[in-house]
This record gives C-alpha cells, sequence and structure tokens, in this order.
C-alpha cells in the first residue's frame, strides 16, 4: 500500500424498532421489524418495515387495543423469524454501521429470544440508546415516550404521514431525535457519537454504564 495513502471509513447509522405479538413468559415474540439507514450525512439511504410471523405461541394481544400496523392476517401471512433471521443478522452486523434505538435494550434482548426460540446461533450486537441520552432520562431516571419526544421536538414537516407504532416510523422517529439532539448539542456527528458513549447496550454485558 502507499505509505501516503489512507483509507477513509464512512460510518453508517442504523436506527431500529421491533414490535412484538406478545411477551407472555418474558418472552416477547417479534411481529414486525423496522429500519431507517442513514449515511454520515444523516441522509437516508435505505428503510423498510418488514412482517415477521410470531409463530406457535405468538397470539397478539388484541384485547389491550394495541394499534398495530398492519391486519392480523398479514402478519401470518408473512415468513417465520427463521426466515428474516440472516436478513436481520447482516443488516445489524454490517461492517461500519453503528445500531441506534430508542430503548434499545429490549430491542436487542427480543433477538436474544428469538435466537433461542427458533435454536437459531446468536450473535453478538452493541447499540446506543438516545433514549437514555434525553434530559429527562438523565434527571429523572424516568422513561419518555418515543412518540411524546418527537412530537416535542419535530418540525412541523417532519410530522406528516407518521404513524406510531409501525415500526419504520418508529425507527425514523429514533433518527430525527438523534438528528435533533445533535444539532442542539452544536457538534458534528463524530463528537455527538462521543456523548452517547454512556447509554451503549451490550448484549452480552447489558448497559455498560450503568
Amino acid at each position: 500500500m502507499c505509505p501516503f495513502c489512507y483509507i477513509i471509513i464512512t460510518m453508517k447509522y442504523l436506527f431500529i424498532d421491533f414490535e412484538f405479538s406478545n411477551s407472555n413468559n418474558h418472552e416477547p415474540k417479534i411481529c414486525e421489524f423496522g429500519y431507517v439507514l442513514v449515511d454520515s450525512n444523516l441522509e437516508i439511504i435505505e428503510e423498510d418495515d418488514i412482517l415477521i410471523n410470531p409463530g406457535k405461541g405468538g397470539a397478539f394481544q388484541t384485547g389491550v387495543g394495541f394499534p398495530y400496523a398492519h391486519p392480523m392476517k398479514d402478519y401470518y401471512k408473512a415468513p417465520l423469524y427463521p426466515m428474516r433471521y440472516d436478513f436481520i443478522k447482516n443488516l445489524l452486523l454490517e461492517r461500519d454501521t453503528v445500531i441506534i434505538g430508542f430503548s434499545i435494550d429490549s430491542d436487542i434482548d427480543s433477538i436474544k429470544v428469538q435466537n433461542k426460540r427458533y435454536n437459531l446461533p446468536d450473535y453478538h450486537i452493541k447499540g446506543y440508546d438516545i433514549q437514555r441520552y434525553l434530559d429527562e432520562y438523565k434527571k429523572e431516571a424516568r422513561k419518555v415516550s418515543l412518540e411524546k419526544k418527537f412530537n416535542e421536538m419535530a418540525y412541523e414537516e417532519d410530522l406528516m404521514g407518521i404513524r406510531a407504532h409501525n415500526p419504520e416510523d418508529d425507527a425514523y422517529m429514533t433518527f430525527k431525535i438523534f438528528q435533533y439532539s445533535m444539532e442542539d448539542s452544536g457538534k458534528n456527528i463524530d463528537e455527538f457519537m462521543k456523548d452517547l458513549e454512556d447509554t451503549l447496550y451490550d448484549s452480552n454485558e447489558g448497559y455498560i454504564h450503568k
């Protein structure tokens, strides 16, 4: 290699969200996965909403009135989690990709549960939790909802067509809260990511900083 040459690493940022049909026996059954992938300029590269059949024991808790984004029959027509395993794993483990979520521990833990549920190889994931960065959480150690925080921070044009509990939209809201928070900090993305170091969640170790 040329001694005067160097490699520029271009980071990508993956905002994720999962929905569950139920969490009976403390085992969330994934029924939907949404994500928004952006580049280092915070331009959206790719986004999608992927339905997953919750499988045996995954009956929906319709009695609680949870506003699922799609009709129940559409989830049951979708492939089971093992058919989505490679896509989700490859997306999460893509080189030079940073994972970010809102209350990300529940999302990462649900992946481990599904892998165990279907006897699939587990894998190590780390992700940052923008919820834990927010003042409400830091000052009061309480959870603020994604939808409420987004509505507080969003510009009017960002509110158009957004539906809470649609994982793609939830991932988008997480992305925008990240962007608004970064802009409010007056820092660039590399500097802002350093501010998020205390929010890192490790699938093996839990939150690195308690």
